[in-house]
C-alpha cells in the first residue's frame, strides 16, 4: 500500500495514476470505471485525506463532479462497492467518506 501512496504523493496535484486492471475489470460497467472511478481518483489526489486514498463530500457533489445524476452515481457506486473497489462511510450533512481500496 505505501508504494501506491508514494505514487499518488509524487503525482498529487498533476496527475493521477490509473491502474491497467482498472482497464479490464469485467464486474465493472464503463460509467462505473471511467465515469466514477477515475473522478474519485483525480479527487483524492487534491483531498487533504489522499493519504488514506479517500474523499469526503456530498453525494450531490460527487454527481457534479462525474456530470451525472445522482441516481446514476448510486447506481455506479453499488457496482465499485460490489467490486470490492470502494467502501463508502456515512459521515451525517458533510456526505460520505469514499475509501479507494488496493489493486
Amino acid at each position: 500500500m505505501e508504494n501506491w501512496l508514494s505514487e499518488v504523493e509524487e503525482c498529487k496535484g498533476r496527475n493521477a495514476t490509473i491502474p491497467n486492471c482498472l482497464f479490464t475489470e469485467t464486474r465493472l460497467t464503463i460509467g462505473a470505471r471511467f465515469g466514477v472511478y477515475i473522478q474519485l481518483l483525480r479527487l483524492v489526489a487534491r483531498s487533504p485525506y489522499w493519504r488514506s486514498a479517500s474523499v469526503l463530500m456530498p453525494l450531490s457533489k460527487l454527481g457534479e463532479e462525474c456530470r451525472l445524476g445522482e441516481r446514476q452515481v448510486q447506481r455506479y457506486l453499488v457496482e465499485l462497492r460490489q467490486a470490492r473497489w470502494l467502501e463508502t462511510r456515512f459521515h451525517g450533512p458533510q456526505g460520505n467518506e469514499y475509501f479507494l481500496k488496493q489493486f
